[in-house]
């Protein structure tokens, strides 16, 4: 994880990726993350117990 923001924060202070390009990365990972969060939380709501 440190890895990972240390290298975006490098990025976007170095200039060398397109600031455009930046913003849809980020609005895409965003939404990948929310589907992915509700996803989870309706399987967690529909979980039924097995014995």
């Amino acid at each position: 994880m440190t890895f990972m923001m240390t290298f975006g924060i490098t990025l976007r202070s170095t200039g060398l990726i397109n600031p455009n390009y930046l913003g849809l990365f980020y609005i895409g990972l965003g939404f990948a993350l929310a589907c992915g969060g509700l996803i989870f939380l309706i399987n967690g709501i529909r979980y039924k117990k097995v014995d």
